[in-house]
């Protein structure tokens, strides 16, 4: 099945590849193992990796055009998915732009299914830019990172930010500072 997130790269002649499929497991065995840092998706132009996608899905929306439910008054990303991203940008010398899904679940009963309806996406120098504090969330032993959300965009301003130039501007500021960190 096709989504509108892979349909709009393949209308702008980006190709979008699938790096980390999810897996279902317990939730121990996701402490218990350690794995190599991956994103979730390459995106390629004309075969070559241009950037990269890590995709955080969330029940709370960004603002703008997807009114569904509670709109999000931080964005809180944890230490250890902050230092993958980080690492990965690094290692591979790449641009990873981080999307945020909002995700509600829609009752088909004899259960529930799951549904994106909003997509946010932002650049790793403003989201460097927007972050806040960092600190432990309540009834856990992560520290999380929180972010102002005012500089996510809405997904459809993605193709804009490609095809104006903005995407090679960051890919150039990226080649020569590096990746920027993600909390302090």
């Amino acid at each position: 099945m096709t989504t509108r997130f892979e349909e709009t790269f393949r209308q702008s002649l980006l190709e979008l590849e699938q790096l980390d499929q999810p897996v279902l497991r317990a939730h121990d065995t996701q402490v218990l193992e350690r794995r190599t840092p991956t994103i979730d998706f390459m995106i390629h132009e004309k075969g070559v990796p241009i950037a990269g996608i890590e995709l955080k899905t969330g029940r709370s929306h960004l603002g703008g055009w997807a009114p569904v439910g509670t709109q999000m008054a931080a964005f809180q990303l944890d230490h250890g998915d902050c230092d993958d991203i980080s690492n990965v940008a690094t290692f591979e010398g790449i641009v990873v732009y981080l999307f945020h899904a909002q995700v509600i679940d829609r009752a088909e009963p004899p259960t529930t299914r799951f549904e994106a309806v909003g997509l946010w996406w932002i650049d790793p120098f403003n989201f460097s830019d927007s972050y806040q504090s960092s600190r432990t969330r309540p009834r856990e032993t992560k520290t999380a990172a929180y972010y102002l959300t005012d500089r996510f965009k809405p997904f459809d301003q993605f193709e804009e930010h490609w095809r104006s130039g903005e995407m090679a501007s960051v890919r150039q500021r990226f080649s020569q500072q590096g990746q920027p960190p993600l909390y302090h």
